[in-house]
C-alpha cells in the first residue's frame, strides 16, 4: 500500500508540474505516418522532403509539419468583489454527537510495569564525574 501512495503522489505532483509548464511538442508527418517527435523545437523534416529553386512551382508535399503548443495554466485565481447577499451560503446541519462515541465505557488496563523496581545501575563513577574537555 506504501509503494502505491508513493507512485501516485510522484504522478500527481508530474501532473502539476506539467499543467503548469509551457513546451511545444513538433510532430513530421510523412505520407500520414508519424515520421520524427521533437520536444521544445521544430521536428527535423524527412530527406524525402526536398528544396525546390524558386522558380519552379511546387506540388502538394507528401510531408506536413504540425506543431502543438501546451500553454501554461494560471494556478493564481482572481480574486474579485465578494457579497454574500449575491451567494447565499447554506446552512450545514451539525447532529449532536454522543460522548459514548467519542470516550469508549470500557476502562483502560493499568500498566503492570509501574510497580516495577529497576536494578540499580552499575556504572563507573569516576568516568560519570569527570568533564572531558576537548
Amino acid at each position: 500500500m506504501k509503494p502505491l501512495r508513493t507512485i501516485s503522489s510522484l504522478l500527481l505532483a508530474l501532473l502539476v508540474l506539467a499543467s503548469s509548464t509551457s513546451f511545444v511538442v513538433g510532430v513530421h508527418l510523412c505520407g500520414g505516418r508519424v515520421d520524427n517527435v521533437a520536444f521544445l523545437e521544430k521536428a527535423s523534416p524527412c530527406p524525402m522532403e526536398q528544396k525546390l529553386p524558386p522558380c519552379h512551382h511546387a506540388k502538394s508535399s507528401c510531408c506536413d509539419d504540425t506543431l502543438i503548443v501546451h500553454k501554461a495554466q494560471k494556478l493564481k485565481n482572481d480574486v474579485t468583489h465578494f457579497d454574500l447577499t449575491t451567494h447565499p451560503v447554506p446552512l450545514v446541519i451539525q447532529y449532536p454527537i454522543l460522548i459514548a462515541d467519542i470516550i469508549p465505557a470500557t476502562s483502560t488496563a493499568t500498566a503492570s510495569f509501574q510497580l516495577y523496581d529497576p536494578p540499580p545501575l552499575h556504572d563507573d563513577r569516576p568516568a560519570t564525574l569527570q568533564v572531558f574537555r576537548i
